[in-house]
């Protein structure tokens, strides 16, 4: 059997709960969203492991690791035949994928808890679920929208940046820039809101771009954690091409103005994957691939 080295990227978020008006809440619980929703969705009998979002179907499955004992979620994004690729013998043109009565293409996302911390490990295909798909199925199926609770999952920082932000007396500047039609109407905010009015004025087409200054506001506003919260969970977007904040740090006896990129420091990690280049990885090769980067990456995961 031939071999190849294959790519992913590991990608780590916060996960929240968070209140009606989407601002976060029961912080000593968040340790145990992933762990709860995993056991819920298995005592559930004959389980619906579906969600609708944005007219996209999302399919979720909950699973354990036998190598490594781990629990584990697989959250897909379910293909319409219309929308199946095309398939290459290297000879002709090719020809659509055509798969038998009843199946459909899966894009699968799998997560893992980052035990002991409200982070969580993710790693899929090229075309699987966002974040935001990911939050809103955990939300439903773990139970949360029945408590008035959401769920949401914030892009984890680099170590350095984070300082910067815990370090910073005061935020002075935001500025985003963003595909106007990868902003959805179900999550709402107030950057969102007005990116969304921006929206309107395209028709839905072309690029936004916000540009906030936040003049003398005061470090801990909740106005200001808020504007950053969003523009953090923004940055995660695939679509997004600027996500930045200009805070006021302390430097000895002086203040010094520092930018924090909410693309280029999002803690992410890059994994290989030995297997048949004609076959996707298994379920434990994910499973172990995700336990290697966050081992790789703890120290930043605390």
């Amino acid at each position: 059997m031939s071999t190849s080295k294959l790519t992913r990227k590991v990608n780590f978020y916060e996960i929240r709960l968070v209140g009606t008006d989407r601002n976060p809440v029961n912080r000593d619980d968040w340790h145990t969203i992933l762990p709860d929703a995993h056991a819920r969705f298995l005592r559930t009998k004959a389980p619906n492991h579906t969600v609708i979002r944005n007219g996209v179907e999302y399919i979720g499955w909950a699973g354990n690791d036998a190598n490594t004992t781990v629990d584990y979620l697989i959250i897909g994004k379910r293909r319409s035949p219309a929308d199946n690729p095309g398939v290459d013998n290297g000879i002709s043109m090719p020809v659509p994928l055509e798969l038998e009565d009843g199946l459909l293409l899966v894009e699968p996302v799998y997560v893992i808890p980052v035990s002991g911390t409200p982070y969580i490990a993710t790693i899929g295909s090229s075309g699987c679920p966002r974040s935001g798909a990911i939050a809103e199925w955990i939300e439903r199926k773990g139970g949360y929208i029945d408590q008035d609770l959401g769920v949401s999952l914030m892009p984890v920082l680099r170590r350095d940046a984070v300082e910067r932000l815990q370090q910073a007396e005061a935020a002075t500047a935001l500025t985003v820039k963003i595909l106007a039609a990868s902003l959805a109407e179900n999550r709402v905010s107030r950057l969102r809101s007005a990116l969304q009015a921006a929206k309107g004025l395209t028709d839905g087409d072309g690029t936004i771009s916000l540009s906030i200054s936040l003049g003398r506001h005061k470090s801990n506003r909740d106005s200001e954690v808020s504007l950053l919260d969003s523009i953090q969970e923004l940055a995660d977007l695939p679509e997004a091409q600027t996500a930045q904040a200009r805070v006021v740090v302390p430097e000895g006896n002086k203040m010094k103005s520092e930018t924090i990129d909410f693309l280029k420091d999002k803690l992410t990690a890059k994994v290989i994957l030995d297997g048949d280049p004609n076959e996707a990885p298994t379920h434990a090769a994910m499973i172990r691939a995700m336990l290697e980067a966050i081992s790789q990456h703890r120290s930043q995961l605390l």
